[in-house]
């Protein structure tokens, strides 16, 4: 009877140290895991509840400098990488809201709103609307009329293709909704039309109200 309890005891304590080797040999997912953490193998090697790249472990790992959560690296305004690994890149990035290139007062707003286009636009000497009604009036009849003003336009002031199609999209709108209107030329009757149907496109495309 004595060697059946005491088989019982041993085999307690032996239960009971394996249990402790198994607490004390459990390496991964408890508090007091010392193993260091790989940064790419997708393991949460120190159990710490974070993988790779996103554990505080593993910032200065080579292959962690961009795009986790623990990245450092400032945002570099102008370069289309992604450096602080926030997901937001140059401009697009709040951390660039101040920054010189990404002001919206030095963004261009149209297609006329650079120094070239308004150098001309501001020149008494260049009358763009006359201008684009002369080249409407040439252009009338041109299968691409559209193309042609915006040539015409182009050559005759001087403003960059970009610029001088706002001006032609503002002829071919007024061809399209303000024929009647404008029958008789220039009157308040056909300027009321094109302000109500035209000229909001043409502020949209040139960035500009007009001359």
């Amino acid at each position: 009877m004595k060697n059946i309890i005491l088989a019982f005891v041993l085999l307690s304590f032996a239960a009971g140290c394996s249990d402790d080797d198994k607490s004390n040999n459990s390496n991964t997912n408890n508090v007091n895991n010392v193993t260091a953490e790989i940064c790419d193998d997708t393991l949460d090697n120190d159990g710490d509840g974070a993988t790779d790249c996103d554990d505080t472990d593993c910032t200065a790992a080579a292959n962690c400098s961009t795009n986790n959560v623990n990245n450092v690296t400032a945002e570099i305004c102008d370069d289309t990488v992604d450096n602080d690994g926030d997901g937001a890149t140059d401009c697009d990035d709040t951390d660039c809201a101040a920054a010189a290139n990404c002001s919206t007062n030095n963004v261009s707003n149209g297609a006329c709103d650079n120094a070239a286009d308004l150098a001309i636009i501001e020149n008494p000497e260049v009358d763009q609307d006359a201008i684009t009604g002369t080249c409407t009036q040439s252009c009338f009849f041109d299968g691409d009329f559209l193309g042609c003003v915006t040539e015409c336009v182009q050559t005759d002031t001087g403003l960059s293709a970009g610029c001088s199609a706002c001006y032609g999209g503002t002829a071919d709108c007024g061809k399209t909704n303000c024929m009647t209107a404008c029958m008789g030329g220039a009157s308040p009757e056909c300027e009321a039309c094109l302000n109500e149907n035209c000229h909001p496109a043409f502020v949209t495309c040139a960035g500009i109200e007009g001359q």
